[in-house]
């Protein structure tokens, strides 16, 4: 059973917009989404999550992180701040360990393709 079966659409809607929320609430990274159409990060967001992350139904054909991210400079303080607010909104739904242990590895995984200094 992948994760994305075990948390289903409602839940990892809600831990989307949960994590947006809290980014953009954070002075210490909102500044990566003043400009940015938010609404459409999110779904975007919620389309990665669900089809590349935690193995949903659909094949992810969006763009590769490192062509995402180029040129936003994020750094690895501000990884770990990302890192931390989905691990809160992920706790915040009672999404067990297990996911949020898989998640957690999953972001560290792919950190190389985002962060840039």
């Amino acid at each position: 059973m992948s994760l994305y079966e075990l948390l289903g659409d409602e839940a990892v809607s809600a831990v989307v917009n949960e994590f947006y929320d809290r980014m953009i609430k954070d002075p210490r990274v909102n500044h990566h989404f003043l400009e940015a159409d938010t609404d459409k990060l999110r779904m975007h967001q919620m389309y990665f999550l669900v089809t590349y992350a935690l193995g949903g139904p659909e094949v992810y054909n969006g763009r590769k992180l490192s062509h995402a991210h180029k040129g936003l400079n994020i750094t690895d303080q501000e990884y770990e701040i990302t890192i931390r607010h989905l691990t809160g909104a992920l706790r915040k739904y009672d999404v067990p360990l297990e996911i949020r242990a898989k998640m957690e590895a999953f972001l560290r995984g792919v950190k190389p393709h985002i962060v840039y200094k």
